[in-house]
């Protein structure tokens, strides 16, 4: 009797323990197959290879990314496929396309990657086609950056069909990487790793291949040769950003941080990295630790890193500035180190510059005298005439607008925005030129003669005094996601244009910009503004 209950306890024991094996692996096994395996849907089945485990209990230890019947080369570069066909009306994808071949497919047919660039001083953007045997043309939906198909099957050739299911997982990069104990979060798949190559210094091979960093932010370098810009995650902060550190005399803090570079007119996708590391661990003094237990850092008044933090602090105030000295005493800034080795700069959001979108000005130009509504998705400062969630006024074809008795040439606001575009291309202009190179440019990006002089009355003496310039515009699509502008009725011509500017005791190397502009037909309206610094 004794051996029976000895067995059963024995049985039970096994059982427990089973159970108890099977819900802590359970987790693992379901996160893996939510990530990493495809919807029935798609046509593209991934490859996945997953390591032995040499335990006893079988942990995934590695994923490797890949497509069943891929081969991917480096890029090849192919003559005009002639894929999209010209359009000139309402932001149109009038572009200049650069094809190239990317990868072949078992059986026949191959895929090729377009990198667009509107008629914009826009972001270049990637569409990806897959070419069959029969040299039939589909565009890949989920894996291009138009997926608003709605509105690009306008200039999609009518002979290429769309798919809306077919997802290739070694050109779609992750939400989020884990990189070497740092964790990260996509920016957005922006240009061919050729184009960065230069400055990026690799870091470590993923699953998704190699990563490297590139300036302030980080790039994955997927299997077509075109990269993703990752941003760190940071663990510590909340949703409304307050930092989630206690200070060395134990008090928790309860104040909002930023490690964005531009803190007013839009969110960034870049962090404030320090560039220069040159004897940075001896310039750092320990002010508290995060609820991870990482130590955050300050640095002493004199300091390059405290005085750039107090300039940007004095950006859109003119009274009751803080001493330097007073400055530094109030914790404006802290600084950690990822798990990379980077140290990243968090800026108080009581001490940040006072950067605006800089009176952007909106012009009407209606075929007919209409009653027009205009709507900004921002958060307006200033505006005339008055911004009462959005303004309806009488337009008439020369540009003349009425607001309840008042006549006005156009609409203006200041604010707050939403995405600011990432900054890596522009022109660097010395003092001398900078007036005429201007000039010349609102020209390229479709100004007349009134809205140019507008422009430059406003901007020009607002321009740094520095020997040098640089100038970085956003086009219509890039200000669409900074301040969406939703007008009825629906403009033919939408030109928007916005500047980003910054003064230089020496030149930089920058990838010079293409400026252009579609033609004014129909319905037209027109944006200029700028970072209001």
């Amino acid at each position: 009797m004794k051996k029976i209950w000895l067995w059963i306890s024995i049985i039970v024991l096994i059982l427990a323990l089973g159970g108890e094996l099977s819900y802590l692996y359970w987790p693992q096994i379901k996160v893996f197959s939510q990530k990493y395996l495809p919807k029935s849907a798609q046509t593209v089945q991934p490859i996945i290879q997953i390591a032995a485990s040499p335990s006893a209990s079988p942990t995934v230890k590695s994923v490797v990314v890949s497509d069943a019947g891929v081969t991917w080369i480096e890029p090849k570069k192919l003559d005009d496929l002639k894929l999209t066909a010209a359009q000139t009306t309402n932001d149109a994808i009038n572009n200049t396309n650069i094809y190239y071949k990317i990868a072949d497919l078992t059986g026949g047919g191959e895929l090729d990657l377009d990198v667009y660039q509107p008629d914009c001083p826009c972001q270049p953007e990637l569409l990806r086609f897959k070419k069959d045997s029969a040299g039939k043309y589909t565009y890949l939906v989920k894996n291009s950056a138009e997926q608003d198909y709605s509105t690009f099957s306008q200039v999609i050739k009518p002979e290429v069909v769309a798919d809306y299911q077919t997802i290739y997982q070694s050109i779609t990069a992750p939400d989020f990487l884990t990189v070497n104990g740092a964790t990260l979060k996509a920016g957005g798949n922006t240009g061919l790793f050729s184009d960065i190559s230069k400055d990026a210094q690799e870091i470590t091979t993923t699953d998704y291949g190699k990563i490297y960093r590139t300036g302030i932010n980080y790039s994955l370098k997927l299997a077509d040769s075109t990269y993703a810009i990752y941003v760190n995650k940071f663990s510590f902060q909340t949703d409304n950003e307050i930092s989630l550190v206690t200070w060395l005399d134990g008090t928790a803090n309860t104040a909002r941080y930023t490690a964005e570079g531009y803190v007013a007119c839009g969110r960034t996708a870049s962090n404030n990295i320090v560039s220069d590391t040159t004897d940075i661990s001896s310039r750092l003094t320990q002010i508290g630790k995060t609820n991870a237990g990482d130590p955050v850092y300050t640095v002493v008044a004199t300091d390059a890193l405290m005085k750039a933090a107090y300039d940007n602090y004095k950006v859109g105030r003119d009274k009751d500035i803080l001493t330097i000295d007073q400055f530094a005493a109030k914790k404006p800034i802290f600084i950690w180190k990822n798990a990379l080795g980077d140290y990243i700069v968090f800026t108080g959001r009581d001490f940040a510059g006072l950067a605006e979108c800089g009176k952007p000005v909106i012009y009407l130009y209606p075929t007919e005298e209409t009653q027009v509504n205009v709507k900004l998705g921002a958060t307006i400062t200033k505006s005339e005439p008055v911004y009462n969630n959005g303004w309806q006024v009488m337009a008439k074809p020369n540009g003349e607008l009425t607001f309840g008795d008042k006549i006005y040439q156009s609409l203006y606001w200041e604010g707050t925005g939403q995405d600011y575009p990432i900054v890596n291309q522009g022109f660097v202009v010395a003092k001398a030129d900078l007036e005429r190179t201007l000039k010349e440019q609102v020209a390229k990006l479709g100004l007349n003669d009134k809205e140019s002089a507008d422009f430059m009355a406003f901007w020009l003496p607002k321009m740094p005094k520095t020997a040098y310039t640089r100038l970085t515009w956003f086009g219509t699509k890039d200000i669409n996601r900074l301040a969406p502008l939703t007008i009825t009725p629906k403009p033919d011509t939408v030109i928007r244009i916005f500047l980003d500017f910054q003064g230089l005791n020496q030149k930089i190397d920058l990838k010079p910009q293409v400026l252009s502009a579609i033609p004014r037909q129909g319905f037209t309206v027109i944006e200029w503004g700028g970072l209001l610094k």
